[in-house]
């Protein structure tokens, strides 16, 4: 069967994307491919793990089931008819190949790649990947080494480039803003290492002219201020020239009505706007010149030693030499064929520039190679992270083109037709497009929906609008959570068997709701706090016991930490570790510091723990245990990569920076975040909509939102909105900027609402007494503008589940299983055959200089021994090589074989040197052939020195015929075994 070059897969919400991806692999391992000539990438470890769960299940499915066998045999549509027979075959091929497998994350992909040629790269030998926190703190110290730069000139650069980016204002806190603002303009700049994109007028302005007095100064602009003097007594006129007298380069002040047309009070906000601009363009340039010097610092200090980050691995292999770049993708075209890329919408495009080139080169027309990809631009969730839509709109317009294929995917298997209806007429692309105005977005926002169909059109689903109640003048986060609350009494899901969900946008909004489901009166009545676990990131660091520990690292480290010292004096701490009084600040943490360095932070924290203990009321909850367990977890991590240039104290940041998230059952109601439910699927979804800002971000663009063209590239730090409509460049930017706001924000709110299979309830945030006009700020405004209303039926939850329809006795929530306890372990004495335990050895010769040699010597022989398969029978002079020779009805070689087994209670541990198996059925037979490399004694002849090792070697070797008899099960007089002696060349049978 031909399959397309390259096949791109546009699939909505709920249409099986991953059940597309698993039919191509399946497709491909039926048609003759081998399981690792296939790369099978993906975003996120999840999503693997799910293409590879599938995969397997499918198969086994198929292999157990002949009608599943029937169904799958169709879907592949090969021509021929696979059986049962067929899946199972393919089944153990795949599982047996499993190791070489390479469904996996596009990022583990690309560490896999860089570590196969970490030189060519520029790196150390050993490449390792920064954790998050570790990051951070390799940031912070290069930062703190810039500034201790030894010449005053050097300090002097870096005080005027830190106040030219901050406009000249000093900082309190230099290091620790100098830390975020690289954090968010590094990755910025290693993307535009052009210095010309940087705020460079000429490029921004290219063709076109720049907006005047951008050569205006605040002393300019604040001497206009007198120009208004005649017109003071007119209402709002007196407090504008008084903002103009102090102006400072903040935000434009309010233009009075007196002077409306007045060419003065225009000209002084063109200025102000103005001024705004080309403080940008300042800022933006300086930030280039500080990104420049730091990246020079950070490679050869950070990235040199072969720590990097994610983000830095495409990156790496974008700037490879061509030469080097070439060979590289000759390796990955020679070892794999077809690749499957699912979740394309989120691959960024220093992702893609690592990859494009083996990619276009596989989908070529001419060739036996194909790229499948799968992806949905309206879950494009990872703008945040660099995820860049137009790359799957790239694909999508080369797959229009013959002989490739476009295909799309619209019905879905996952929610009912009340819940597509909704989804429709919500986000249907004239409306999305007319109502934000984004008929002409760029190409990273162009919003296309098309019409989604369910496939179940027989059951009614349920979809409920309504809007939270405003308790004070101001919309709160808590208005929400009494009809959350309501939502789950009226259902009680946990009763039903029916899985729900509570998407929220931010971690903050689901601890404080799962808080007020525990401890609200109505919650504890109605029992909702014991059916709820919130699956966010939560700090392990809210435990007071912990801080107690701290204290500990603390004054460790400093002798004159009077406040950690004043908080374990007043803790338990004092009386379980000190029962007879508290040494002084010096004497303590001398002490601690001795245990830190003797024992290392686990035994020590371990040590504590049982200390407080005996201290009633400080240990006795099941929340500090569980705390403490993942503080001991954290340390373990921090010791395994603790290196020289990290301390005792650094241990706190990292533990801070540490999250934990709880994991639910299928019978509680889970809390979580829009972005975490993506991929997931629930009966019922009730999302709190609690927004803040509208959907096109804040109306104050921060440092962090710059302005960025399309053609020429440019960057220029924002000089805030009203800057920015004033000149007509900058006014088009600005547009683009708030589309490529509210397409994000969109598929957010795509994401959230088809997550629901057959009820969705929308708490909608409470609409502004004064309707501005124009485009709706939110999405619950959006939802209120399209009219969508309260459909389906209300008593949705009543309603059979798919099996009683079909007359199967619906699945039971499991029961909680009971607590597993471990039987005592038994000791079991250890025995090492191979490692026989000889007396008589002089003290002197422990620390000869030769000591030892004999042994690496016999290491390495015995090294050599074992890549040997077959010596040449016309080549073998002596016994020893004889011995070597591959017998007539030899039918196996174990070489260098090591075994475990108990034998009477005791734990044998050996290795075969040699083992050659011959004959078949009654026949059968084996002999072991153990390589002894031992001189001989003086004078001592051949014969003595062959009675010498079958004596010594005689235990040995009947411990390696027994572990061989019950390993092959073979009788005991089958097995032979047979010395083989270097020095003498001979070969001796015991």
């Amino acid at each position: 069967m031909k399959i397309a070059p390259l096949t791109v897969v546009e699939a909505s919400a709920g249409t099986g994307k991953t059940y597309a991806l698993v039919t191509r692999l399946m497709t491909l391992i039926f048609g003759g491919v081998e399981p690792e000539r296939i790369v099978a990438l993906t975003f996120s470890r999840l999503a693997a793990g799910e293409i590879f769960n599938s995969f397997i299940e499918r198969l086994a499915n198929a292999a157990e089931d002949a009608g599943k066998a029937a169904e799958e045999s169709a879907a592949l549509a090969l021509g021929r008819t696979l059986t049962q027979a067929d899946f199972a075959a393919m089944l153990r091929k795949v599982v047996a190949r499993q190791h070489l497998s390479l469904i996996g994350t596009l990022d583990s992909f690309l560490v896999r790649v860089v570590r196969m040629i970490p030189f060519e790269l520029g790196l150390a030998g050993d490449v390792s990947i920064m954790s998050e926190y570790r990051t951070p703190l390799e940031t912070a110290r290069l930062v703190g080494d810039m500034l201790m730069l030894e010449t005053a000139d050097a300090k002097e650069v870096f005080r005027r480039a830190f106040r030219l980016v901050f406009g000249g204002a000093n900082s309190r806190d230099f290091l620790s803003t100098f830390s975020r603002f690289i954090g968010a303009w590094h990755a910025r700049f290693r993307d535009r290492p052009d210095r010309a994109e940087w705020g460079d007028p000429s490029r921004i302005w290219s063709g076109g002219t720049p907006p005047p007095y951008l050569d205006c100064t605040l002393g300019d602009i604040r001497a206009q201020a007198a120009a208004f003097a005649a017109f003071a007594e007119k209402r709002g006129v007196a407090a504008f020239a008084a903002k103009i007298a102090a102006y400072a380069g903040g935000a434009l002040p309010n233009l009075p009505k007196a002077l409306a047309e007045n060419p003065a009070a225009r000209t002084v906000l063109q200025k102000m706007c103005a001024c705004r601009i080309a403080q940008a363009l300042r800022t933006t340039q300086g930030v280039y010149f500080l990104m420049w010097i730091f990246e020079r610092a950070y490679a050869a200090a950070v990235r040199s030693r072969g720590l990097v980050t994610f983000d830095d691995l495409p990156r790496l292999l974008a700037d490879l030499p061509e030469s080097v770049r070439l060979n590289l993708e000759y390796r990955m075209d020679s070892r794999f064929d077809h690749w499957a890329l699912d979740e394309f919408q989120d691959t960024s495009r220093g992702q893609w520039r690592a990859i494009s080139n083996i990619i276009d080169e596989n989908s070529l027309p001419d060739g036996d190679k194909t790229v499948f990809i799968v992806g949905d631009r309206k879950q494009s969730i990872y703008e945040w992270r660099a995820g860049d839509v137009r790359i799957l709109g790239e694909q999508v317009e080369r797959a229009k083109r013959a002989p490739n294929s476009l295909l799309s995917r619209d019905e879905s298997h996952r929610y009912r037709r009340e819940i597509s209806a909704a989804v429709n007429q919500i986000f249907e692309t004239r409306v999305i497009r007319g109502l934000f105005d984004m008929d002409d977005a760029p190409a990273n926002a162009v919003w296309e929906c098309r019409e989604h169909v369910s496939h179940d059109r027989e059951r009614a689903g349920f979809v409920e609008v309504s809007e939270a109640p405003k308790a004070g003048k101001t919309v709160k986060m808590e208005d929400f959570f009494a009809p959350v609350a309501h939502a789950l009494a009226a259902v009680r899901p946990w009763e039903r068997g029916i899985s729900t969900a509570i998407l929220v946008r931010k971690n903050a909004m689901g601890a404080a709701l799962l808080a007020y489901l525990k401890q609200d009166p109505f919650c504890r009545e109605n029992g909702l706090g014991d059916h709820v676990v919130f699956e966010g990131d939560t700090t392990i660091f809210d435990s007071p016991v912990l801080g107690a520990f701290a204290a500990l690292l603390k004054l460790a480290e400093h002798a004159d930490d009077t406040f950690a010292y004043a908080q374990i004096r007043c803790s338990p701490l004092a009386r379980a570790l000190y029962p007879d009084g508290l040494p002084d600040p010096a004497a303590l943490s001398a002490a601690l510091l001795a245990d830190f360095t003797r024992l290392g932070m686990v035994r020590t924290f371990r040590a504590v723990r049982e200390a407080l203990k005996s201290v009633p009321g400080t240990w006795d909850d099941s929340f500090t245990e569980s705390r403490f367990e993942d503080f001991l977890k954290c340390a373990v991590e921090f010791e395994s990569v603790r290196d020289a240039t990290m301390r005792l104290s650094d241990f706190l940041p990292f533990v801070a920076d540490k999250k934990r998230r709880d994991f639910a059952d299928a019978s509680k109601v889970r809390i979580l975040t829009m972005h975490r439910s993506k991929g997931l699927g629930f009966d019922y979804v009730i999302i709190p909509f609690y927004e803040r800002e509208g959907l096109s971000g804040s109306t104050h663009p921060d440092f962090l939102s710059p302005l960025a063209g399309e053609a020429p590239d440019w960057l220029l730090k924002h000089p805030g909105v009203d800057a920015a409509e004033s000149d007509p460049v900058l006014r088009a930017a600005e547009r683009r900027r708030r589309q490529t706001q509210v397409y994000s924000g969109l598929c957010i709110d795509y994401v959230a609402l088809t997550r629901a299979k057959k009820a969705l309830t929308l708490i909608l945030h409470p609409a502004a007494k004064t309707a501005k006009g124009g485009a709706p700020e939110r999405f619950s405004d959006l939802v209120r503008t399209v009219g969508l209303k309260t459909a389906g039926d209300p008593a949705w939850y009543l309603q059979p589940d798919d099996a009683s329809k079909n007359g199967s006795k619906a699945p039971e929530i499991p029961p909680t299983p009971p607590v597993f306890t471990r039987p005592p372990r038994q000791a079991c004495a250890k025995s090492r055959p191979g490692e026989a335990f000889r007396s008589g050895i002089r003290g002197d010769t422990l620390f000869a200089e030769n000591f030892g040699e004999a042994a690496r010597k016999g290491t390495a022989r015995h090294e050599a021994y074992g890549r040997i398969a077959w010596l040449d029978a016309h080549a073998a002079r002596t016994p020893f090589e004889k011995a070597l020779v591959k017998p007539a009805d030899a039918t196996a070689l174990w070489r260098e074989r090591a075994y475990e087994r108990i034998v009477d209670g005791v734990w044998q541990s050996g290795r075969f040197d040699r083992v050659v198996f011959a004959g078949t059925g009654a026949a059968r037979r084996a002999v072991i052939y153990d390589f002894k490399t031992n001189a001989r004694q003086g004078n001592e002849s051949p014969a003595a020195f062959a009675e010498r090792m079958v004596r010594t070697y005689a235990a040995q070797m009947h411990a390696y015929r027994r572990a061989l008899a019950s390993l092959a099960n073979l009788p005991l007089d089958r097995v032979q075994a047979v010395l083989l002696l270097e020095a003498t060349q001979d070969a001796v049978q015991l």
